[in-house]
Parts: C-alpha cells; structure tokens; sequence
C-alpha cells in the first residue's frame, strides 16, 4: 500500500480512464514529468493555453481530462483555460508544481513568485470547485478529494505538489472515498411526492409540451434516461448552441436549435408558444438565449438545474437535475406529446432536415453556404467552431449520428478550437475533428497544428478569412482594432513541414476541397476560405433583427 505522491496521482488519473496529460515542462516539476511520461502519453504543447485547452476537450468527451504546469509562469496561463472549464463544467484536473517547502517555509525570492507563495492557490480556488496546496500531512486525503469533486462535479480542480513532495512516500491504506455521490442526499421524500404531483398534472394536461436539453444532461451523463423518457412520451425537444448534439440530431423527436431572437422563426414560435416546457439542465446564458432576446411565459416552464426544480414560480431547493432524472422523470407521462410531435413533422421542419449540398461552381463562398456545405458531408466528426462568427454560423449546422458538437458557447473565449482538436481527437480516435475557426482565432492558438502534426492527427480544419474580428464588427462600434495582418493560412502547411493546405474562393471548390480532406485521414488538412469581411451567416442577422424588433 506503499506509493508516492507522482505515482497515485497517476494511478488515479489512469482509474478515471485519462491515458494523456497535457502541459508545458518546467525546472519546479521535471519529476513529475518524468513519472508522468512512465505512466501516460504526454502531450507538450506549443504553450500553455493550448494545453489548458486541449485537456477541456478531452475532458468533454472523455470524462476527465489533466493539464501539467510549472508554478507562476505556467500555471498563470491558464487561468482563463480553467475559468472556462469552470464556466462550462469541464472535469478538468490543474495539476502545477511549485518551490520546495523549505523554499516556501524560508520566504526566498526564487524565480516565478509573485507575491506570497500561497497567491497562484489562491487565484485558482476562484475558479475550480476544489483546490489544494499539498503538504506531507494532507497530501493523501486531499489527493482523493479533489479527484472525488472534479468528477462528481464535472468541474475544474486545482493541485499543487512542491518540487520536493513529488517523491514522498503515501500510506494509501488509509484512502477514503465518499460513497454517496454529490446530489443523490438531503431531498426529503415528501418533497419528491408533493413534486411528482404538481408535475404529472402539468406534464399530462400539456397540448404542446416541449423539452429542451441542456449542457448539464451530458455533463452529469444523463443522456441514456432522458433519451428513454423521450421515446416513451414522444415529446419534440430542442437543445441549445452549448449543448448541440447531446441528444443525436437526427433524431425524429429533434425539432432544432432554440436561442432566443436567433432560432429559425419555426423552432422559436414552437418553443414560445409551448404550455408546457421542460427545461432540463439549461444554462440560461445570453449565447444560449439569443442576448437575451427568449420569450418564455415562466408560468409553463418547469426549471431543472444542478440545485433545484422550479415548477412556474413554485421552487423545490435541492430536487436536482439527477435527482429529477433518476427519481422523477420515469413516472411522468406527457399525454398528448405524440400528438404534438406530429402536427410539428407536418409544418416540413427543415431545422432537423440534413440537405444534400449542391455547389455552384460560378458563386463565391459565404459562411451559410459554408456551414450548409460541411453539414452535409460530416460522418464520425467532432465539429468544434471557435468564437466568433464559426460559432454562431453553426447553430444551423445539423451534427448527424455518430457525430459529436463541442463549442464554448457560455465563456466565448477566442482561441479554443485549434487546441480542443488536439484533445478532443486523442480522447476519440474513431471520430475525426472539424474545425471551424476565424482568422482571429487562428493567430491565436493556430500553431498548436505544430503539436497536432508531430503527434500524427488528422484534423479538418477550415479558416473562415474575413480579415479580421468580423464578430465585433457586427457589434460595432467597429475600428482599425478589428484589423489583423491577412496570413497566407494556406501556407502554415509548408511553415510546419506537414499536413496539405489550400485555398478556395467557391462553393466547388470548397466541395472539393472537403471531400478530397474527408478521403484523406493520413494527416491534418488547412482549408482557407476567402470571405467577405460583413459576411456574418443567418443566425446572427436573425438575432440582430430579434433584438430591433424587441428594443
């Protein structure tokens, strides 16, 4: 039962199925890189962002992810990565190094201090739902809880191990887990019952009952149950940007993509007008809701989230989404669902129609046409747009099955989706990345191709070249600050010595372009298209008039 600190860190992450760990070397835990490298396949990428990123996507799709950083230096970089992660509810665990303890017990000024040693813990406990400073005495028990809250959580936790308690021997005999997972305690019975019967008589008396799945049903891995439930009542659902493709896409239940002012005009009018809306597991955030522009009458919506359930304006505290899901929702019958759902089909809903794309080979390329144009060819993909114009372009994207959708649709950080390719295809080899990124993003994180290249990856990815920071353009007030330097992105390729790249003006060519990527899996694929810089997709124009109409 003898081990040390390195070792039953990477024991525990293996246990929870993590085969990489994503980082930056550094002198304050060269050990530790050293033990990791023994255990699991590390992954050093070009910079610490890319790895904080990375480890989300992978965390995503495979249940928990880990990202390894020297003290200040690394670590402070990927403050914004985790405060994504904890944004989102990403199981992402931060594991940094740090000066010995006598460096930190002798108060020197050793190189990558800020302030007081304790600062970078301090920082990071903002932003993980669990953090800790290791010492000798706390090392095993916080060990185990930190893993016991990221993964119960799905959210970010945060250790710190000095130089010199990498090697420190554990008596792990004493290991504690919890045994009763978070949210399964503390909800009285007579609280479930008197819930139960408020919501059957809702559910059951509902004419145009809809459901609407959020990020939370597959961060919780609820998917299974409420898909059941679904096809027992046949009540139409809709998900969000944020939560695309938790529920597959195509299917028949699936009506579209509601957020707010932004919705196709038929998805939204079916959502708004519903006497009954269940909203299971929905982070009302303004990405996710259209600025704000949804309309709901409260009065119909029954709330799910991680605390409680809101049935109108009635709140039941601590009857969670798990709770809800486990013990609740199997008893509830939506009676006229079916029914519903077939007058919906009737309305020819082509928000859950997959098209097939015809190009024209005389036309320029426009971000619909180009959204339109890799919906239609996806197969086992992983489809991650970046922030920006990628982002809200997709929404109208249908990800079919066997495809995944991973965006970061709440805390909108630029940058993401380079990077989350590199995590998101390590964590799922048989599915393939296609990204969707703009000019911005791309001089962001773009270079993390090169780590995505010496590791052998395949990612399709396809730089939306509008010139610029097209999304804050169409907020405006717009300026020179939207300018960047036009890259030849084509040509990162033959920078990198790897992966094939090309660029296109038309919709042909863009066909071709993506057909030709799709054949070939032997390596990454940069597909630069030449856009206009006011060129800024459908969903954005429909929400820009949502919100005139509304104001």
């Amino acid at each position: 039962m003898k081990t040390t600190v390195a070792d039953y860190v990477l024991r525990k992450l293996a246990n929870e199925g993590v085969e990489h760990i994503f980082g930056v070397p550094g002198d304050y835990f060269l050990n530790f890189f050293q033990k990791a490298e023994q255990k699991l396949q590390v992954v050093n990428t070009c910079d610490e962002q890319g790895a904080g990123f990375a480890a989300d996507a992978y965390a995503r799709l495979k249940g928990f992810g880990a990202v390894c950083v020297t003290y200040g230096a690394g670590a402070l970089k990927i403050v914004n990565t985790t405060a994504q992660a904890k944004a989102e509810k990403s199981p992402v665990l931060i594991i940094s190094g740090a000066p010995t303890l006598k460096e930190q017990h002798d108060n020197l000024l050793v190189h990558h201090r800020v302030n007081g040693f304790d600062m970078q813990y301090k920082i990071f406990k903002q932003i993980t739902t669990a953090s800790a400073r290791l010492t000798k005495e706390n090392a095993l028990t916080e060990i185990d809880r930190i893993f016991h809250e990221v993964k119960t959580c799905s959210c970010p936790g945060y250790i710190e191990i000095p130089l010199d308690l990498v090697d420190c021997e554990l008596d792990t005999a004493s290991s504690k887990f919890p045994s009763v997972p978070q949210g399964q305690e503390g909800v009285d019975q007579s609280v479930i019952e008197e819930a139960l019967t408020e919501l059957s008589g809702k559910l059951q008396n509902a004419k145009q009952p809809v459901v609407m799945v959020g990020i939370d049903v597959h961060r919780w891995k609820l998917e299974d149950k409420v898909r059941r439930w679904l096809d027992k009542n046949g009540i139409p659902f809709v998900t969000n940007r944020l939560s695309k493709s938790v529920l597959p896409e195509t299917y028949p239940n699936f009506i579209g993509v509601y957020e707010g002012g932004g919705s196709k005009p038929e998805v939204r009018k079916i959502v708004e007008e519903s006497d009954c809306l269940l909203m299971l597991g929905v982070l009302y955030s303004d990405l996710d809701m259209g600025d704000f522009t949804a309309r709901f009458n409260w009065k119909n919506t029954i709330c799910v989230s991680r605390d409680k359930t809101n049935v109108g304006f009635h709140s039941y505290e601590k009857l969670n989404l798990r709770i809800f899901t486990e013990s609740l929702l199997p008893q509830l019958v939506a009676k006229q669902g079916k029914t519903f759902l077939q007058q919906i089909k009737q309305l020819s809903l082509k928000s859950a129609e997959r098209l097939e794309f015809r190009p024209d080979s005389t036309k320029k390329i426009t971000v619909d046409r180009t959204i339109e144009c890799v919906g239609s060819l996806l197969k086992n993909s992983i489809v991650i747009p970046d922030t920006g114009i990628s982002l809200y372009g997709s929404s109208d994207m249908l990800i079919p099955e066997n495809s995944t959708f991973l965006s970061s649709n709440y805390y909108a950080s630029m940058g993401f989706a380079m990077p989350a390719a590199l995590g998101a295809q390590l964590a799922c080899r048989q599915k393939r990345p296609v990204v969707l990124l703009g000019d911005g993003c791309f001089q962001m994180t773009g270079m993390e191709l090169s780590t995505i290249l010496r590791f052998q990856l395949s990612p399709i990815i396809i730089v939306l070249n509008n010139r610029g920071y097209s999304t804050e353009r169409f907020k405006g007030p717009d300026g020179k600050f939207n300018d960047i330097l036009n890259w030849n992105y084509s040509k990162v390729t033959d920078f990198l010595g790897g992966g094939k790249g090309c660029k296109v003006q038309t919709e042909q060519e863009l066909c071709d372009a993506l057909k030709g990527a799709m054949s070939d899996s032997t390596t990454a694929h940069v597909i630069e298209l030449a856009l206009e810089p006011k060129d800024f997709g459908a969903p954005l124009l429909r929400l820009k008039q949502a919100k005139a109409m509304s104001q």
